[in-house]
Formats: C-alpha cells, sequence, structure tokens
C-alpha cells in the first residue's frame, strides 16, 4: 500500500522487484515519511523484528529529546494489537 500511494505521488525510491523479492523472503522495509519525500530506512527480517526495532528507534529518540512532547504513531488495526507489538511497552 506505501508503495502504491508513494508512486502516485511520483516516489520511486521502493521499487517494485524490491517489494517483491522482500515480501518473498519477509523482509520489512522501514519507511520514512517527512513534506511528501518517502523513502526506506531500513530493510528487517520479519514483521516482529521490524516493529521492534521501530519502537527501539522511537524510545531512543525520546530519550534523546524532542522538540514536541509529541509521538504520533499510526497503526491500521485494533489498539489492543499495537499495544501488544514487541517493543511497545519499552518504548511507551
Amino acid at each position: 500500500y506505501m508503495r502504491a500511494r508513494a508512486r502516485h505521488k511520483g516516489d520511486r525510491s521502493v521499487g517494485l522487484l524490491s517489494a517483491e523479492l522482500g515480501s518473498a523472503l519477509d523482509i520489512k522495509p522501514v519507511l520514512h515519511g517527512y513534506r511528501g519525500e518517502t523513502g526506506p530506512v531500513a530493510k528487517i527480517k520479519g514483521f516482529d523484528s521490524a516493529v521492534q526495532k521501530l519502537f527501539a528507534v522511537v524510545g531512543q529518540r525520546v530519550r534523546a529529546g524532542l522538540m514536541t512532547p509529541t509521538v504520533c504513531v499510526s497503526y491500521g488495526g485494533e489498539l489492543d494489537e499495537l499495544r501488544s507489538l514487541p517493543g511497545y511497552a519499552q518504548m511507551k
């Protein structure tokens, strides 16, 4: 979905071959979106590992200090599922 939306906006940073190969090998891209620009920042094997790494990086950024005391987490599922993801409790 993210790749399709980025391509609609003209972003070509994640190619079809890369996306298909990543899906086949269970490699999840971690994407960074800022001011209309989207790009991959990491490729991690397995959903749980990717989520845990993402929450760890967010936690590091929070401890380093934020310009505003706000973190926005977007998740396409039930909130109880989000709260049970690996690394969420530590990040919170």
